[in-house]
């Protein structure tokens, strides 16, 4: 089992569909295209996971931060929209 930190130090345990529904929310607000933002959660949760393979205790900081390193290679309008969500809605 893998442990997020939240920012308000609750500890909880990592969900990869609660990641990937942000994802895709992101995707949503950016207009992708259904079959281009599959391909890209796809790419970037894969690469996430290598990331987090060896890790027990996360916090939510270091998921934002990766995956926006991740989402900034693909899509950077995403990116923007992912690393701002809470200011922009």
């Amino acid at each position: 089992m893998r442990l997020v930190v939240k920012s308000n130090g609750i500890v909880e345990e990592f969900e990869v569909d609660k990641l990937k529904r942000s994802l895709e929310l992101s995707f949503n607000i950016a207009n992708s295209p259904d079959g281009q933002k599959k391909i890209y959660i796809d790419r970037i949760l894969k690469s996430f996971m290598k990331w987090i393979k060896d890790k027990q205790e996360i916090t939510s900081a270091d998921i934002k931060r990766i995956i926006i390193i991740y989402m900034e290679e693909i899509y950077p309008d995403v990116a923007y929209i992912y690393k701002n969500f809470k200011k922009i809605g």
